[in-house]
């Protein structure tokens, strides 16, 4: 529930309930349906449908599973910035993918050879593939 309130908490209750009133009719469902299939409370449900309140993430992702487009969950701005920021993050796990893969080679290639002087340029590859490594576990977490 906290992802909402990086944005002013009236317009996001706004957007929601907005946007779940227009999939309830998209999807011709009525709040008594969609609360005894979520396994909650009529006036849990209710409280989405008249903008006093929202669900919690478990909740958005059945919502999801239901038919409920980003969208409709977030209003369409904040929908498109959520695409435009997964957009980004698969880039930039892309090109780490390819960095990673490249300093792997070069590093496979230095380890043939024993030449005391490449023992640095060798650490140095060790470091920036950790490096990498950390940050693609970051993005495949969720943290930047």
């Amino acid at each position: 529930m906290a992802f909402f309130f990086f944005f002013d908490k009236d317009k996001a209750l706004e957007n929601f309930s907005r946007g779940f009133n227009a999939f309830l009719s998209r999807k011709n469902l009525k709040v008594k349906t969609v609360s005894e299939d979520l396994g909650l409370s009529y006036s849990a449900v209710s409280f989405w449908k008249n903008g006093r309140g929202f669900p919690d993430f478990t909740t958005l992702s059945k919502l999801f599973e239901m038919g409920m487009t980003l969208d409709e969950m977030f209003g369409e701005k904040l929908a498109s910035e959520i695409l435009l920021n997964q957009e980004k993050e698969s880039l930039e796990k892309n090109e780490l993918l390819k960095t990673q893969a490249m300093l792997s080679s070069q590093l496979e290639t230095l380890q043939l050879s024993p030449h005391p002087k490449l023992e640095g340029k060798k650490h140095d590859i060790a470091k920036e593939l950790e490096e990498i490594k950390a940050r693609l576990d970051r993005i495949e977490n969720g943290n930047k």
